[in-house]
């Protein structure tokens, strides 16, 4: 009988694992760590800002503190301090949780294929293709259901394919990193690149659209070698490596509650924020709740909620990707060139007043936003989505 099992090492598995580990009341736990395939490869790229540095060291190999917008008419390079912006290889961090459990009696780490995860009142249990583990509490960030209909929300798929590569010339500016670059976007559709400078030259370029309907391969390379071309201004440059992603951006309410012995971590515990696709960082939120949660009242699930209004907002701005998708680039811009940009990432994290955020919403055009209201509260009229869920 474990302690505690976690169902996927992954961001938020591992992520979940080095908080208790932090723990002086937890680290010496009985812990099973359970996933179908080492993590010996690097398949994401995680970023996220933050006043305060996290523990992580892999977080603090490169970092940002400005963050460039470029609109289709207004664009912005701002100083975000006291935020910063960093970046994560997913196989560095994989490296430092693994080699910090390694030694450790009390941490056991499994490869094996989750089958499905069974609630208990006391305990739960968690079949794998080779064993069956009980653990009095199970922390599962598997998604066993990857194909939902449900009637009452609204989802946009944000896909995308990076290169990281390097240039013969000196192209990059290394202390700032481009949020959103819509020059060569259409204005019929929500596509732009985004750059994470290494040095002068090397950086990731980065091709994402918001549509339900992902492009073949050849589109999102035919349009990184047109950017790098026609915006870098260069054509020498080696790609060194290769990524590509599709993250659901939904208002589905996800619960962090799976059972009465279940907890749900990441996308499917509700850690990724609908309207931008950023999870790393609310992860981080969570775990820790969880931790506190576990050392003050003994169970997981005595975790802050959240306030109701920001849900609202992000349905209707998923509700005009949908129905509008040529004022998204008006409402970013907007958004992201007509305001403070600290101010825009506090409202990302939901730590903004209502004051606040009258401010940033007087800058947008808000016809948009009130048709969208109306789709869905007047009566309420949300298109049925079909929901892709695939790893973050």
């Amino acid at each position: 009988m474990y302690d505690y099992i976690i169902a996927g090492a992954g961001c938020a598995g591992l992520s979940l694992v080095f908080h208790l580990l932090k723990s002086d009341e937890l680290k010496n736990k009985r812990i099973l760590i359970l996933d179908r395939d080492p993590k010996n490869a690097r398949d994401k790229t995680w970023c996220f800002w933050g006043r305060e540095p996290l523990e992580y060291s892999c977080a603090h190999e490169v970092a940002w503190d400005k963050l460039v917008f470029q609109g289709p008419q207004k664009s912005s390079s701002q100083n975000i301090t006291p935020y910063t912006y960093y970046h994560i290889n997913s196989l560095e961090f994989y490296r430092e949780i693994l080699s910090m459990i390694e030694a450790l009696p009390n941490v056991d780490v499994k490869w094996e294929k989750v089958l499905w995860i069974e609630d208990g009142k006391e305990a739960g249990r968690v079949n794998t293709v080779r064993n069956t583990y009980e653990g009095k509490w199970i922390f599962n960030s598997i998604n066993f259901s990857p194909r939902v209909r449900e009637e009452n929300t609204i989802q946009v798929l944000q896909h995308f394919k990076g290169w990281f590569i390097e240039t013969q010339e000196e192209v990059f500016h290394p202390g700032q990193a481009t949020l959103m670059d819509f020059q060569l976007s259409s204005p019929d559709e929500i596509s732009f690149f985004y750059i994470l400078p290494f040095s002068t030259r090397k950086a990731l370029i980065e091709y994402t659209v918001f549509s339900n309907d992902l492009l073949a391969e050849e589109e999102y390379e035919t349009e990184l070698k047109r950017y790098i071309q026609e915006v870098l201004g260069t054509s020498e440059y080696t790609i060194t490596h290769k990524e590509n992603g599709v993250i659901p951006m939904t208002n589905r309410e996800y619960s962090h509650i799976g059972g009465k012995r279940i907890v749900n971590l990441g996308m499917i515990g509700g850690d990724t924020k609908p309207s931008t696709g950023y999870t790393f960082f609310n992860i981080q939120k969570s775990v820790k709740s969880i931790v506190s949660s576990l050392v003050v009242a003994g169970h997981p699930f005595e975790r802050p909620s959240r306030q109701s209004r920001f849900l609202f907002y992000d349905t209707l701005l998923l509700d005009i990707m949908n129905n509008d998708p040529h004022a998204i680039r008006a409402i970013f811009e907007g958004l992201f060139a007509r305001n403070k940009m600290i101010k825009v990432l506090r409202f990302l994290d939901e730590e903004t007043s209502l004051w606040d955020e009258a401010w940033l919403f007087l800058r947008l055009p808000w016809k948009y936003f009130f048709k969208a209201l109306f789709r869905n509260y007047f009566p309420r009229r949300v298109k049925k989505a079909e929901l892709s869920l695939k790893p973050l």
